[in-house]
């Protein structure tokens, strides 16, 4: 097959959204598919994750944005510190004013950040959607949202009948997005859009059961549940180095991003506060977050954040660690599963599912997998397992290996595959 991916998010782009479409394009180009990708091309401050990409086509179409949008984008200040001031003109000093605002509505409606619109990578489908039409047709168009534009040039393709099938990934929902709710009126015209996509598309697929329930009751369609998924090949080359010092004390290691409106870390931040042979180690971008709960719980030196840091260096701060703690969504019901689960998965130490349901989702997967537990929100539960840790429990039962063969990113490429070639 002439397989298109639609897809913003892609290497060198680090996310894990990235990682999810680079091993769909690499399984489907393995399995003797002509693949190519569609995508936009990528700013430094993105471009640290480089990927092997022989075997497939990486088209990286460019846009360009209004430069006031593109501040918004970057989450910059009018002005810097070290830049000399400018004349304060009236039209500067009306986006002055408009600037905190955009960011704002940003922050709470996920427009102009790749979930709701209007979004950025809208000035990116016009482009797109041209080259797309000139070097199809193609067999199938498999459009990764977010952002919407992913969505809207594969509708484009399929409605100029440029396309035999085409499928939509939804990583997270668009108009029911767990995060963010948009900004109405425009919410009116999303759900026009989406209502149109899903109308016109032949296959649906998303990343947990949970979702795939709520997409078949909006689209009235069969979903495909396609997980996230981990890779082997992450761990390979891997510094042998130890990650931390041997001073016997007991690592709870968490990496990546946490979501306040859904996740909570109190539980976890007040148990470690509690035991004094235990340290909390965080590798993520949101210092001041962090840092907040620190304080509130009293963490002081059994605190260590190291900030952003490169994949591979939080897979080895995952490899070394005394015990991984994977947040949970408190309401089960959104159908939410953090990508994050599947990295743990493969790390030797036992995977902490807290601040959820002990029944949810991801707490059943880990226990399927045989690689852990969950520890719900009791924080007397919490210290207990780093009590029982430190003497040599608390362990994991031996991993379910056949289980976790199915959840690579591999096989999960190779059933959509599967899904593809069905339709």
């Amino acid at each position: 097959m002439k397989i298109l991916l639609i897809a913003p998010f892609f290497p060198p782009h680090r996310a894990v959204a990235s990682l999810r479409t680079y091993s769909f394009a690499k399984v489907w180009a393995a399995a003797g598919h002509d693949v190519t990708v569609l995508t936009t091309i990528k700013r430094v401050e993105q471009s640290d994750l480089h990927l092997p990409t022989a075997g497939f086509r990486v088209e990286e179409v460019s846009y360009s944005v209004p430069r006031f949008l593109e501040r918004v984008r970057a989450g910059e200040h009018a002005t810097r510190a070290s830049a000399p001031v400018p004349a304060i003109t009236p039209k500067k000093r009306l986006a002055s004013l408009a600037f905190p605002a955009l960011r704002w509505l940003k922050t709470r409606t996920g427009i102009f950040a790749g979930v709701r619109a209007p979004d950025l990578a809208d000035f990116w489908i016009e482009p797109a959607t041209r080259w797309a039409i000139a070097n199809g047709p193609w067999d199938a168009v498999v459009s990764s949202f977010g952002p919407p534009a992913a969505i809207r040039v594969g509708q484009a393709i399929k409605g100029r009948k440029r396309c035999r099938i085409w499928a939509i990934d939804f990583r997270d929902l668009w108009t029911e997005n767990h995060l963010y709710g948009g900004l109405f009126p425009i919410t009116l015209w999303e759900r026009h859009l989406e209502r149109r996509a899903l109308k016109l598309a032949d296959c649906l697929t998303t990343v947990s059961p949970g979702l795939a329930k709520r997409l078949k009751a909006r689209s009235g369609k069969p979903v495909e549940v396609i997980y996230n998924g981990y890779d082997p090949e992450g761990f390979a080359n891997l510094d042998p180095a130890p990650a931390f010092s041997a001073d016997g004390k007991l690592r709870l290691v968490y990496t990546g991003t946490l979501y306040a409106a859904g996740q909570n870390a109190d539980g976890i931040c007040a148990a470690v506060a509690a035991e004094a042979n235990a340290t909390l180690v965080i590798a993520s971008d949101q210092a001041a977050l962090w840092h907040g709960l620190a304080r509130k719980h009293g963490l002081g030196e059994r605190f260590d954040f190291r900030g952003s840091v490169p994949r591979s260096e939080a897979l080895r701060l995952q490899r070394d660690a005394s015990a991984l703690i994977l947040l949970d969504w408190r309401d089960s019901r959104q159908g939410v599963m953090t990508g994050k689960v599947f990295e743990y998965l493969l790390s030797p130490a036992p995977i902490w599912v807290v601040g959820g349901a002990m029944d949810s989702p991801v707490a059943c997967l880990v226990g399927e997998a045989g690689r852990g537990f969950s520890l719900g929100s009791d924080v007397g539960r919490m210290r207990q397992a780093i009590q029982e840790l430190a003497i040599g429990g608390a362990v994991a039962r031996p991993a379910n290996q056949q289980f976790l063969a199915r959840l690579s990113r591999e096989a999960q490429a190779s059933r959509f595959l599967e899904v593809l070639e069905g339709s």
